[in-house]
């Protein structure tokens, strides 16, 4: 009878311990699902997802990071500073895309591109996320091109949402399937706009994506000034939870 018991009981405690195992294992991170491109730029600019898309440097220089770690992100000067990178099969995106990025913009008054995807000889910008100056001063926008390109789709935060020399975390969403446009700062949903039409018809085979800066007929332009750091280009997504997680790393 003791011999019973004790087997009973030594079950019973087995048991108990596997259940508190399983309510202490942490929930697996989603994050690297869809990450087409990743950029800490921890002393480069080299992208760490199998995809390979490192970027090419032209003028920005290594700056310190949120935390004030040195060499841990990059200084855009507003004029001439950018990086780029080639075009990829993976940065080919024409359904739903997400774009994050750690922002501290030196000139609230000034708008410039955070992220960039194009080819300015054809004048369409399959994604753009960018500091901006509408409707106000302080926002932050993202832009779909669709259709022939001729379409524009944008969505913009309300103003005075982001400020000089204090650093942000923006995202920007498009979802093929909803319609629908989303701008997250600093882990909060600040804007939502649904349009009519979310598909693109012409071949982006070709473009390429740049930081800091982006290109038009007329050249390089709408140069960022400050710094910009941890950028992540997603092809699909991202919810609100994941978002989160991104803010508090």
């Amino acid at each position: 009878m003791k011999h019973l018991f004790f087997t009973v009981l030594i079950a019973i405690l087995f048991t108990s311990c596997e259940k508190n195992n399983d309510n202490n294992l942490e929930p697996v991170s989603t994050l690297s699902n869809g990450l087409v491109a990743h950029y800490p730029f921890n002393g480069n600019a080299n992208d760490l997802t199998s995809n390979a898309n490192h970027g090419t440097i032209t003028g920005a220089t290594l700056t310190s990071d949120r935390f004030g770690n040195i060499n841990q992100a990059y200084l855009f000067d507003g004029s001439s500073d950018y990086i780029r990178v080639n075009n990829s099969t993976s940065l080919d995106m024409k359904e739903s895309f997400s774009i994050s990025a750690w922002i501290s913009p030196d000139d609230y008054e000034i708008p410039g591109v955070v992220v960039w995807n194009g080819d300015p000889a054809f004048a369409k910008d399959p994604f753009i996320l960018y500091f901006t100056d509408r409707p106000g001063y302080n926002s932050i926008g993202i832009r779909k091109d669709v259709g022939d390109g001729t379409t524009i789709n944008e969505a913009f935060a309300p103003s005075n949402v982001i400020f000089s020399g204090i650093w942000s975390h923006v995202v920007g969403v498009c979802n093929a399937t909803t319609k629908q446009m989303k701008l997250y700062i600093n882990g909060e949903l600040l804007k939502t706009v649904t349009v009519t039409d979310m598909s693109i018809g012409y071949s982006t085979s070709a473009f390429w994506t740049m930081i800091g800066a982006a290109e038009s007929t007329a050249g390089i332009d709408n140069f960022f000034k400050g710094k910009i750091d941890e950028v992540r280009i997603y092809n699909r997504e991202l919810t609100p939870s994941e978002i989160t997680e991104i803010f508090k790393l």
